[in-house]
């Protein structure tokens, strides 16, 4: 069974950009400790997905070739859908939506 790969997609803060601070950066960040933790309590998905926590552009090229799900806040949309050709608009939001809400929750 293919595994969902996921792009976690954090934002160094700069002037302009979200975070807009070092406070924001602080608390909008997803770490590999944070999301470990919010997969232990679904062990069932543990196993059906692969993810990079990535920052700034470091490997957003790279990763998104595979990615089918991407989760952050604020990303470049220039030539996505050639760029992740494995993102699915609905799936994007919905998916990452229940991530996140299950990793905060």
């Amino acid at each position: 069974m293919k595994k969902i790969r996921i792009h976690i997609r954090n934002n160094h803060w700069k002037e302009g950009f979200l975070p807009c601070d070092l406070e924001g950066e602080k608390h909008s960040t997803i770490t590999k400790d944070e999301f470990e933790k919010g997969l232990s309590q679904y062990p069932e998905i543990k196993d059906k997905i692969e993810y990079l926590v990535d920052w700034d552009e470091d490997n957003y090229i790279s990763s998104m070739k595979e990615a089918d799900i991407l989760l952050g806040w604020q990303f470049p949309t220039n030539n996505i859908r050639k760029i992740a050709p494995n993102l699915n608009g609905s799936m994007l939001v919905q998916q990452a939506l229940i991530i996140y809400l299950h990793l905060i929750g």
